[in-house]
């Protein structure tokens, strides 16, 4: 089954966001019903809707503008990166005030969705700026979301790509739900369709696992030692390229981010409930390392604030525990490995740091592993699509506060307490 464009990652059940418009149930006009997608579903128990809901990104990112410009003009566009070898659009999406005219301000970038059965991810960041646009008032602020929209979006740039492997992620939806990488056909494990032979397609670039494949500094040398989180093995769902940059979305992420001065940036992924902090393929500290432990660690209290409220819990009756780690670190305490075997090379966080640190810039930048956490029986990579809500309600007063800070020299506790109010 062929498509026009990539997809909103779960249905949004009626009242659970706020949609363009600001009514409680979504307005969309564009949904769309697949039935009878066989989607293997793995690891197991997992029971999933029969029929799925998706939404177009591209119309709703683009529904998203014009929302913002007819309350204040000017403050929203939706642009294309470049087309995947796949022929479908990495859209960014712009907002905040006066961002055509591109004037000296913040500017935060959240990306998500480099692994493709990665569904929350890409939902989640999608619904960052739902919540901003939506609740940015048209006349003077009638209540404190209102205040909230209004202070972060009149004095911050931000930019949203909340779908960086379009390819991959099609292939999650239409024929293989677990796939990970890009270019769906460019291993042994390719199926034209649900249930078909594995083939690789001989016209297919390599199958590459996005997050391991940016041009790094450490890349090559953990490439070299053989001791990392990453494969030279095209079939292996880690394969991390012949090359650095060597796959089209890295490729036109990388020049973005070469040629935007990004104050801060998150990167999205599930599962786990984790907040990372660069290096990912180096043992040493990043020059930023005071800012970004300071930043993390705020975000830590908050966001394990918010998951202890029962109406924020996600797939288990109790709260999720949120932890902070170094990314070099992170599979070495999940897996009780050698830390030198926890090593990543060619990740986008990496990438914007190292990016940053040669232009003299104080950028921080953090990856973060969404719900649910790992445990005897999660869901792991296919959750239920409850989870949105919870998940949502937990991070968005936090996402909203390191916008509000993203060039703050030392935040504090105090710095992101005033978006407790946001989803209390």
């Amino acid at each position: 089954m062929a498509h026009d464009d990539h997809f909103h990652c779960f249905a949004f059940p009626s009242g659970v966001t706020p949609g363009p418009g600001g009514s409680a149930k979504r307005t969309d006009t564009w949904l769309r019903v697949f039935s009878g997608i066989k989607l293997p579903m793995f690891p197991l128990p997992v029971n999933l809707p029969t029929d799925l809901t998706f939404y177009s990104l591209t119309d709703d990112l683009k529904a998203l503008v014009t929302a913002l410009n007819g309350k204040l003009a000017g403050s929203a566009k939706v642009e294309s990166l470049g087309q995947t070898d796949g022929k479908r659009d990495l859209w960014v999406l712009k907002i905040g005030a006066g961002i055509e005219k591109d004037p000296k301000k913040a500017r935060v970038l959240f990306t998500s969705g480099l692994h493709a059965r990665e569904w929350l991810a890409p939902t989640y960041t999608y619904l960052i700026a739902e919540w901003l646009v939506t609740n940015y008032p048209k006349a003077a602020p009638a209540n404190d979301m209102e205040k909230i929209a209004k202070d972060v979006l009149d004095n911050n740039h931000v930019w949203f790509v909340p779908m960086c492997n379009p390819d991959g992620h099609e292939y999650t939806v239409t024929t293989f739900r677990m796939h990970r990488k890009n270019s769906p056909g460019g291993d042994d494990f390719f199926r034209s369709a649900p249930g078909a032979t594995p083939k690789r397609d001989p016209a297919a670039a390599d199958s590459t696992d996005l997050n391991r494949n940016f041009d790094t500094k450490q890349w090559n040398a953990i490439r070299t030692s053989g001791k990392g989180d990453f494969s030279v093995d095209v079939n292996d769902e880690n394969f991390e390229g012949a090359t650095p940059a060597s796959a089209t979305e890295t490729k036109l992420l990388q020049k973005m981010i070469d040629n935007t001065a990004f104050d801060l940036a998150v990167d999205h992924h599930t599962f786990d409930c984790a907040i990372m902090f660069p290096y990912g393929d180096d043992p040493g500290k990043a020059k930023e390392d005071k800012r970004l432990r300071a930043f993390t660690a705020a975000m830590q209290k908050q966001i394990n604030g918010k998951a202890a409220k029962s109406a924020n819990q996600t797939t288990r009756s109790t709260p999720d525990t949120w932890r902070l780690s170094k990314i070099s670190d992170f599979y070495a305490t999940l897996r009780g490995i050698p830390a030198d075997e926890s090593r990543i090379p060619g990740s986008i966080t990496d990438y914007i740091i190292y990016v940053a640190e040669k232009a003299k810039r104080k950028t921080v930048a953090f990856a973060m592993e969404l719900p649910p956490m790992h445990y005897p029986g999660s869901p792991g990579f296919t959750p239920q699509e409850s989870i949105i809500q919870p998940a949502f309600r937990q991070l968005i007063g936090t996402s909203l506060a390191l916008i509000k800070n993203a060039t703050s020299a030392s935040p504090k506790d105090a710095d992101f307490a005033a978006f407790d109010k946001v989803a209390p």
